[in-house]
């Protein structure tokens, strides 16, 4: 909806926003990430290095519960208030996906216990 008492100038610079925001986002995370690079590297050449070990079964475990949850609460919100099938993809995205890191989570488990 455009409010037409604004002026054009106004909703012009309120367009903006979303776009410096971003711009500043992603400067922020690309020096995060060169800073990170050049501290690794330090911590490589003087020997002090040690990796992080990361559990990926209970990454996708925690993540795939969490999508399966959310998928779930917003396909019942969309089927509730009856939008478009479109909306509806909404929830099923993240549902299939959360069903999809769980069942991952099951049988990488049963194959590591083997």
């Amino acid at each position: 909806m455009v409010d037409t008492n604004v002026v054009p100038a106004a909703q012009v610079i309120m367009s903006l926003f979303p776009i410096i925001g971003v711009i500043m986002a992603t400067f922020l995370l690309f020096f995060y990430i060169l800073w990170h690079h050049k501290q690794t590297i330090l911590m490589i050449k003087n020997g002090i290095y040690s990796p992080s070990k990361l559990d990926f079964l209970n990454i996708c475990l925690l993540s795939g519960l969490l999508l399966l949850v959310l998928g779930f609460v917003l396909t019942v919100f969309f089927i509730i208030i009856q939008t478009s099938y479109y909306a509806l993809l909404l929830g099923l995205i993240p549902f299939s996906v959360g069903l999809s890191l769980l069942l991952y989570y099951k049988f990488s488990n049963k194959n590591k216990e083997k």
